[in-house]
């Protein structure tokens, strides 16, 4: 039910099922044969009027506006992991500070993405509703949001991309002081940090700069008066008439509520992806990646030392073909699973076919 398309028409789809149950009564049972006549030959013409509607047009090309923004605002989300991989592979400094300037470096990668997503998303500003939160959350300290608060001017607030340039400041920093070793690393992080603030960036134009109103309103239009024509257009008429196309009487429009179905399922889909960082069911979990980018970070400062395994002579060193095991023929894997990372290793043991490298 959850992200459903039956919980996202159910309302109209019972607002149009009784509205046209109404009317089929209406006709069928209260109007005078005169009448009936006369509320035939409207419905005729109502029928030929929903051939003129263009929803499939319309809809088709509002919807892949809307899609195409969804996704790419998704892809514009910028991940710290690089960042972060590079600060601990270039900054091998194995002293406090070091140790304290790569935690800060990291850090402020975080506390920028955090206070961009504060202004563009309502998840991340109901995690943090206060800078005080981000200071609790240890995020910032107080000198720094002193120094944060500073920089903003009569006209605008303050610069949310400041921890980007401490963390610029904090490369330059590194190096002087020769834990980052080479040239090189500080062109690759100065240029990794320049592609995370652009993501930043280019996240807030996608908040500034909505889909014209005037569209999404052509769109809504087209379809709900579509099927409030359709009402009377779809309903089953006399067929000792002799009407055209009216052979007999069905009662209920299976097919027509199918295209409701899909139709009005398609002008959802549009409404539910239009603001991505809003706070339904389908929309990104922004608190939820900000948890697992401070996980991640601090687990690379915190219990990654720079160890690897021994190095040795992996199973197939001496095999010319490799025929990895196979699992037995007609396992069902287990369904109602969006991935399988989610599951044990016990849901996916199965007996395997005995397989020697060496043979």
């Amino acid at each position: 039910w959850k992200g459903s398309v039956y919980k996202a028409i159910w309302f109209e789809f019972v607002i149009f099922s009784i509205a046209y149950s109404i009317i089929s009564v209406i006709y069928r049972l209260l109007l005078t044969d005169s009448n009936k006549r006369n509320f035939e030959y409207f419905c005729l013409r109502c029928e030929k009027l929903t051939v003129l509607f263009p929803v499939g047009f319309v809809l088709g090309f509002y919807v892949n506006t809307i899609v195409s923004r969804w996704w790419d605002q998704f892809c514009t989300v910028p991940w710290p992991d690089t960042l972060t991989l590079l600060i601990n592979s270039y900054a091998h400094g194995t002293s406090e500070r070091a140790k304290m300037q790569r935690r800060t470096f990291i850090r402020y990668i975080n506390l920028a993405f955090c206070l961009t997503t504060r202004d563009i998303s309502s998840r991340a500003r109901l995690r943090f509703p206060t800078m005080d939160h981000l200071v609790s959350a240890g995020l910032i300290t107080p000198e720094e949001l002193r120094r944060y608060e500073q920089s903003a001017s009569e006209n605008t607030g303050p610069m949310n991309f400041l921890p980007l340039c401490w963390a610029q400041e904090l490369v330059t920093e590194m190096y002087e002081e020769k834990s980052i070793s080479f040239d090189r690393a500080v062109e690759l992080l100065t240029a990794e940090i320049g592609l995370f603030r652009d993501s930043l960036f280019k996240l807030c134009i996608y908040d500034w700069i909505n889909v014209p109103l005037v569209y999404t309103q052509v769109a809504t239009i087209i379809v709900y008066a579509y099927f409030a024509v359709a009402i009377f257009a779809w309903q089953y008429l006399d067929p000792t008439q002799k009407y055209k196309n009216v052979s007999m009487d069905l009662y209920v429009p299976i097919f027509g509520l199918l295209r409701f179905l899909f139709y009005m399922g398609w002008l959802k889909v549009a409404e539910t992806l239009i603001s991505p960082f809003g706070e339904d069911e389908d929309d990104f979990e922004i608190e939820e990646y900000i948890e697992r980018n401070v996980q991640f970070t601090n687990f690379w400062d915190r219990a990654y030392h720079g160890d690897i395994p021994p190095i040795v002579k992996d199973a197939y060193w001496d095999a010319e073909d490799i025929n990895l095991p196979a699992q037995v023929a007609g396992f069902k894997a287990p369904s109602g699973c969006n991935s399988s990372a989610s599951e044990s290793e016990d849901q996916f043991r199965r007996p395997t076919f005995t397989f020697n490298p060496a043979d």
